[in-house]
């Protein structure tokens, strides 16, 4: 097996650990070279433009979610539809098509 150093160098799986370990060591330096952190009258408040916030309990909608999802699932359908075959998979592509729009339907109906 010939294995050149130029493809383990450029894989990337290699280029994926080496920008994880210069992201690390830039978080780092950048952490060093901060002003060291103060809690000096309200520093560490939330900015209201100098209003005290009121307490409230907010409940998590999860309508967001659903929207996020539906795109998701469009794309990933468009992705599939570009890189389909004309042949025998363009049945495979008709039936995927169909599972789709169920459940496009049923992420519109929440």
């Amino acid at each position: 097996m010939n294995i050149s150093i130029e493809l383990i160098i450029f894989s990337p799986i290699t280029i994926f650990f080496i920008s994880l370990t210069f992201g690390y060591l830039l978080y780092r330096l950048g952490g060093r070279a901060a002003p060291k952190l103060k809690d000096v009258g309200y520093k560490l408040k939330t900015y209201t433009g100098g209003e005290e916030l009121p307490l409230k309990i907010h409940k998590p909608s999860f309508h967001f979610f659903h929207l996020a999802l539906l795109f998701t699932v469009l794309h990933v359908a468009a992705i599939y539809l570009t890189t389909v075959v004309v042949g025998i998979t363009s049945i495979f592509a008709i039936i995927y098509l169909i599972f789709m729009f169920i459940s496009i339907i049923v992420l519109m109906k929440r």
